[in-house]
């Protein structure tokens, strides 16, 4: 038994065991699995048993609810307006595909790595996007390119010439976003040694305050605007309506009044975690009405008139504003994480 325990499990039984663990929880999974290994049956009923609920756990713990909904809806939306003209979907298909779409955002939040991104994988992910439009958008959903010398071929001849200059203007973007992020944490870092977590954390508790009371303001007034002017969906609305009065209910919040610094650090990192998860979800509110109508008057309105042109142009657009959201969101989410972790390497006491 000790000779099996020194030898380990079989490296093969032991990297399959490795990939299906979310990266996150892979190291001390693996290892807690590791120092209890006997014979290869016991370790893979451990694993058979122990995988699952540690893939349960990360999903819930990746899981933002109020986005995941807000995404869904979106999907719904979108395979419903496209049922009665290119696919032939009832009500249970477009349930099932939704439900699908949302199951694999799940598996994406729960497998994403944790951190930024580095620099060269994220402009690769900016090329790789720019180059996936420039291949999927020129096919405009096989509808009927537009005959030569009509207004439709010169505006998709514009629209073919220019795309290929998104590929070097989202490497900017996404390089933009690193370097701001790195600034952020080298002023982070700087200020975050003995006797300065009280300081930055009233701090940051006084900015959200403020931010929090802007932007509901500026959701509500957004909202009114979208409803009259573009006539913009009730559930929406009323949506917008929702995130506004808990962003004035999160503006009343106030620095908690203990000198211990091990609770102030405690506080501080749980308000750091929501407003990261309240951010990844406004990002996608404020982009939702325009997501809509992009769809409504570029998609819809070119797929019933047979303009491929237009579908090109609104999905090109589509893409390229669902890539920034979550690159943005991808960003400041790691920077949160490198946060916390320095905040957790501050000595608390001199």
């Amino acid at each position: 038994m000790e000779a099996g325990k020194l030898t380990g499990p079989p490296a093969m039984t032991e990297r399959v065991v490795q990939f299906l663990i979310p990266p996150q929880s892979r190291e001390t999974v693996v290892g807690d699995l590791r120092e209890i290994y006997r014979t290869p049956s016991q370790y893979m009923i451990e694993a058979a048993r122990t995988v699952p609920l540690v893939i349960l756990s990360c999903a819930l713990r990746a899981t933002n609810l109020p986005l995941l909904i807000l995404q869904g809806g979106l999907v719904f939306y979108c395979l419903e307006g496209l049922s009665g003209h290119l696919l032939p979907l009832d009500q249970l298909r477009i349930w099932l595909a939704t439900a699908l779409a949302l199951l694999a955002v799940i598996m994406r939040d729960t497998y994403r790595q944790a951190g930024r991104p580095s620099a060269n994988r994220a402009i690769l992910e900016a090329i790789t996007i720019a180059s996936f439009m420039i291949v999927f958008c020129s096919e405009a959903f096989g509808l009927k390119q537009a005959r030569l010398g009509t207004p439709d071929f010169l505006l998709e001849l514009q629209f073919a010439t220019m795309l290929p200059l998104a590929i070097p203007a989202l490497g900017v973007l996404r390089t933009f976003l690193i370097v701001g992020g790195d600034r952020d944490l080298d002023f982070f870092g700087d200020n975050t040694d003995v006797g300065m977590i009280a300081r930055i954390y009233r701090r940051f508790v006084l900015r959200l305050r403020f931010y929090c009371l802007a932007e509901a303001a500026a959701l509500i007034i957004f909202a009114v605007a979208m409803r009259i002017a573009l006539h913009m969906n009730l559930l929406l609305v009323g949506l917008c309506a929702l995130a506004a009065l808990f962003l004035l209910f999160q503006s009343r919040s106030r620095p908690i009044e203990s000198e211990d610094p091990l609770a102030l650090r405690a506080e501080y990192r749980r308000q750091l975690l929501q407003q990261q998860q309240l951010r990844r979800f406004l990002w996608w509110l404020w982009a939702t009405p325009i997501l809509i109508m992009i769809y409504q008057q570029l998609i819809q309105a070119g797929i019933s008139a047979n303009r491929a042109v237009l579908v090109t142009l609104g999905s090109a657009t589509m893409i390229l504003i669902c890539f920034l959201i979550g690159a943005v969101n991808r960003e400041c989410a790691g920077r949160v994480q490198e946060k916390i972790e320095l905040l957790e390497r501050t000595p608390l006491w001199q």
